[in-house]
Parts: structure tokens; C-alpha cells; sequence
């Protein structure tokens, strides 16, 4: 008798359970963005966390491949990864990718040392200052524009950090960059004697949705992109979106 609901059970889950090794594995390029984006964080930050258990939803699992974000847009865009998170959904972009639906809504400010007033309306109210500027970042088409042709005056980097240090010597007078993010480099990346010169314009130069992107040249990507919206719109649903993002904001994911 014990035999025979031994050899029921193992059917059981034969038939209805698949195996871990049976489940599809798709490919994700993304780069550091703390907290919502970072290798060394819980579930690698929010915005591959949400990413994740979207595909999870589905029976898909996800690997996440960590490269510097210009790479990892290009090498998405031939094809070599199924997804590259997180984007702005620009129409340029849109030429080469799919949009998946906006994970989260940022808000990018201009940071700056208290010791400096700081009035704008327009961007070119911001021409007296120089500005840092992260490589691989797309902030707004006319904004980048206005450094393209010489009208206001920026210095690329690698990373925020980089920009941060620059700010805080006085290299650099203002950066731009989402209110969370910067505030969390902050906090994770100096002493408080130094992130306590730093403070924040309210006014954000833009706001912006931010997406996963999947490549038009691969053959697989329509069905990966409806199937990320169908298990996206579940944790929306469900409640998971906001519970994670309260997490992030109280430093659940890099504890």
C-alpha cells in the first residue's frame, strides 16, 4: 500500500510539477543603478527584482548578466540577450526594441552644494553652471541636445559616484539624476560630513517611465514582451509593485 502512494505521488509530480531544470531561462543585460538596479543587492535591486517575478508568474526564469550600460544595450539590440532592463522608452529606441510595460515613475533632479543658489525654469536658465552627465543615461532629448550643439556646458562620466565626488570638489556645479538614486549613492557612498553639503532643486528636468526593452531582431521577443506585461500586470494587481518599492526605499534590498 505504501509502495503504490509513493509511485502516486512521484506521477503526481511527474505530470504537474515541472522540474527547476525544465523551466525556460531567458537572458537579462542590465547594469548598477542602487538601489533599483545592482549586482550586489537582494535579488539584484528592485526594478530585475519586479522584473523577475513577472517572468516567474509565467514558469520563466530569468539570468541577469551585469555589463556597463552602453554594451549592454548594443549587444541587446543584435540580439545577444532576450530583455535589457531598464529603459527610457524613447522613439529612438523604440526603432530597435519593444517596450515592456514601466516598471516605476522617476523623477530626475538637479543635485548641488547648498552653498549655491539655484533658480531655473527653463534649461537655458541653467547655462551659467556645468554640468556632470553619466554615460550610457538618456535624460531628455532636448537637454542632450543643448550639450551637443555648445549651449550648456557638461562633463561625462561613468558612474554617478564619479559625478558625485565632482560635485562635491566643486568640479562640477549641478547633476542630474533620479531624487531616490542620488539619494541613496549618497548615503551608501560618503561620509556625512560630505553628503551633508549636498542638497536638491525640486523643480525635476523631466519625468520619466522606465522599461524593460526587448529586441526587434529577435524572432522570440513579442512573445517574451506578453508574456513580462500579462505576469507585470499580476504583481501590479496583487500588490507586489508597492510592497517591494517600499521596501527599496526603507534599504530592504542592499541590508
Amino acid at each position: 500500500m505504501g509502495k503504490t502512494i509513493f509511485l502516486i505521488s512521484l506521477l503526481f509530480m511527474f505530470l504537474y510539477c515541472p522540474s527547476i531544470s525544465s523551466q525556460e531561462t531567458i537572458t537579462i543585460a542590465t547594469g548598477d543603478w542602487p538601489p533599483l538596479l545592482e549586482e550586489q543587492a537582494k535579488h539584484y535591486g528592485y526594478a530585475n527584482h519586479m522584473l523577475k517575478l513577472s517572468f516567474a508568474t509565467q514558469g520563466i526564469d530569468c539570468k541577469f548578466i551585469f555589463l556597463p550600460w552602453k554594451r549592454a544595450y548594443e549587444l541587446s539590440k543584435y540580439g545577444k540577450y532576450n530583455v535589457t532592463n531598464y529603459w527610457l522608452c524613447t522613439k529612438k529606441r523604440q526603432k530597435d526594441f519593444f517596450c515592456g510595460e514601466a516598471i516605476i515613475t522617476e523623477s530626475y533632479v538637479l543635485f548641488h552644494l547648498k552653498t549655491m543658489q539655484l533658480s531655473w525654469d527653463t534649461f537655458n536658465d541653467l547655462k551659467p553652471y556645468k554640468t556632470g552627465l553619466t554615460l550610457g543615461y538618456t535624460y531628455t532629448d532636448e537637454f542632450v541636445k543643448m550639450f551637443d550643439n555648445k549651449e550648456l556646458e557638461g562633463d561625462w562620466v561613468s558612474t554617478d559616484t564619479q559625478n558625485f565626488k565632482k560635485l562635491i570638489t566643486g568640479r562640477i556645479d549641478i547633476f542630474p539624476i533620479p531624487e531616490s538614486v542620488g539619494l541613496y549613492i549618497l548615503n551608501r557612498d560618503f561620509p556625512p560630513e560630505q553628503r551633508g553639503r549636498v542638497t536638491y532643486h525640486h523643480r525635476p528636468i523631466v519625468t520619466s517611465t522606465n522599461h524593460p526593452l526587448f529586441p526587434k531582431s529577435r524572432k522570440d521577443s513579442e512573445k517574451y514582451l506578453k508574456l513580462f506585461n500579462k505576469g507585470f500586470k499580476i504583481l501590479k494587481k496583487n500588490g507586489t509593485l508597492d510592497e517591494y518599492y517600499e521596501k527599496m526605499i526603507m534599504g530592504w534590498y542592499t541590508k
